[in-house]
């Protein structure tokens, strides 16, 4: 096979993010008393995408994400009073949850038999690291690497730098695959790597792919 190394992106291309999120808003809401519906959530999801953002453009850091979106999001609601302890819950009821999106479990299982695979993610480090745990994906991984844990975070170049420091790979034989243009595929792009694009929503793509799949069950046919 033409890569010997797989960088694959966590939430929303293997792991069920927007599942697992809303499980988590619902009961953290819940247990502080506050209403919780679609409309809520469209507050704190404009919210919390735009602290990313800025995150991945380096104009913040990730600690103003954790202290700034539920802030944001009950200064819009009028929620008064609500304890500063809510983050840390949310994040605890986050990290239970090890859904997968369908499909994605087989084909990282027949991906590791044919080379190495590692998880490259932004997010809270212990929260994915649970996450991960719990979805019964660690024995098929090769490592996992967090941007709060290295200290430079996806698309900047140091990431992965970092990355190819730590174990090696070959720009020629490495691909990063994720369902973020800004994320993982600028990334691929700063890093000289080859990018696949997990689009299941038909999206309007605006950066050069090497390719773009639309069923992660493709990538058994891209990579193989």
């Amino acid at each position: 096979m033409k890569y010997q190394t797989i960088l694959i992106d966590a939430d929303d291309t293997i792991l069920d993010f927007h599942t697992n999120e809303q499980e988590s808003l619902r009961k953290t809401f819940h247990a502080y008393g506050l209403e919780y519906n679609d409309e809520v959530y469209a507050v704190y999801h404009r919210h919390n995408i735009a602290l990313w953002k800025a995150f991945e453009e380096g104009k913040i850091s990730k600690e103003e994400i954790l202290q700034r979106r539920f802030r944001n999001t009950f200064d819009e609601l009028n929620y008064h009073h609500v304890p500063s302890t809510f983050e840390e819950d949310f994040q605890e009821q986050l990290a239970q949850g090890g859904y997968m999106l369908p499909h994605a479990y087989d084909v990282i299982v027949e991906l590791s038999k044919r080379a190495d695979v590692y998880i490259v993610t932004n997010g809270v480090a212990s929260t994915q690291s649970s996450r991960l745990d719990k979805s019964g994906l660690m024995p098929y991984l090769k490592g996992v690497f967090i941007s709060e844990e290295i200290g430079y975070q996806k698309p900047h170049r140091e990431y992965f730098m970092y990355i190819k420091e730590k174990i090696g790979y070959t720009d020629e034989s490495t691909i990063i695959i994720g369902d973020s243009l800004s994320s993982d595929i600028q990334g691929g792009i700063n890093a000289n790597i080859d990018t696949c694009w997990y689009d299941p929503y038909y999206k309007e793509n605006t950066k050069p792919c090497t390719y773009v799949i639309h069923d992660i069950r493709e990538l058994l046919e891209i990579l193989k």
